[in-house]
């Protein structure tokens, strides 16, 4: 694992200190419940699986930034979630080819995409921004981030 941490060079939001607080908030409390799913995860996840996980752990901190007053910006949410779905292969300890990668960013973006449009927190083109960035960004950048085979 430490190893893929070196590994992340990841360009971070560019909003200055408050960007960078938030991106460091996300991704402290996305690794913290990757940690806790270490023993669901390990040697056995489905691309379903993680792309579940993945989806769970963004809501859960988005949830509770809510509650926190905390609004995170969607560069923060798409840079994060590719930080956080690097910790879950990790801990999951699954090879992962790029077309499972691109399958793994699907089922997270369908699932956030199904929950945001109901409650009405995103616009239609905000929507559709998420998931075409998310498909691109999360994608793109774990791929020169992380080992993908």
């Amino acid at each position: 694992m430490q190893n893929q941490k070196q590994k992340t060079e990841m360009k971070q939001p560019d909003q200055g200190n408050e960007g960078q607080n938030l991106y460091d908030i996300f991704v402290a409390q996305g690794v913290k419940m990757v940690h806790g799913l270490e023993g669901k995860l390990k040697g056995n996840a489905s691309i379903y699986d993680l792309g579940n996980a993945l989806f769970y752990i963004v809501r859960a901190i988005e949830t509770e930034g809510a509650e926190n007053g905390i609004r995170f910006p969607l560069s923060v949410l798409l840079h994060g979630s590719n930080e956080i779905l690097g910790h879950l292969i990790d801990v999951s300890q699954v090879k992962i080819t790029e077309g499972q990668l691109k399958a793994v960013v699907g089922v997270a973006v369908g699932r956030y995409v199904e929950n945001v449009a109901p409650a009405g927190r995103m616009t239609r083109g905000q929507i559709g921004q998420f998931a075409q960035h998310a498909q691109g960004d999360i994608g793109e950048q774990f791929g020169r981030s992380f080992q993908v085979h």
